[in-house]
């Protein structure tokens, strides 16, 4: 397992912070069981990105410099062991603060079929939306084994 993996209950999305650290073996336990954990990767002040792993779903939270959530990935699994990106979501900030300047949320089907809904704040607000098809080869994935999160935290999902 890489040594820059760190281990919590949660992370605290309004703190920018891990809740309850935790040994790898309990993380191991509740990963076995199916049982919520948090993973973060490559530090554990300043993570580049967090896990939350549940039994039937895997969030994947890009962070930036400051800690904000800039890009995240839901993925849900749609049948033992497989997984499959049903939403990704873009959001670029006012300066160095946490307020939105735009957000990008896209919603996917297996059939391959994507709505998308862009929410503009900064410089003057504005509101679209739009559905197109798409390939869905990029949207799979396997749910991990434990320590094994690389497949998953990959930006660039095509």
């Amino acid at each position: 397992m890489p040594q820059d993996l760190f281990f919590c209950r949660s992370w605290q999305r309004a703190s920018k912070s891990a809740s309850q650290d935790w040994p790898v073996e309990m993380a191991r336990l509740a990963h076995a069981a199916r049982q919520p954990y948090t993973v973060l990767v490559g530090s554990r002040a300043r993570p580049e990105c967090v896990l939350e792993i549940a039994s039937r779903f895997v969030g994947i939270f890009f962070l930036d410099r400051l800690r904000r959530e800039r890009l995240n990935y839901w993925f849900q699994e749609f049948a033992p062991g497989e997984l499959f990106l049903s939403s990704a979501n873009y959001h670029r900030f006012v300066g160095d603060g946490d307020a939105l300047a735009l957000s990008l949320s896209c919603s996917f089907s297996r059939q391959g079929e994507a709505h998308a809904r862009r929410r503009q704040r900064l410089p003057s607000p504005g509101f679209d939306s739009y559905r197109c098809r798409f390939d869905v080869s990029s949207h799979y994935d396997t749910f991990p084994a434990f320590g094994n999160y690389a497949s998953l935290i990959r930006r660039d999902r095509g």
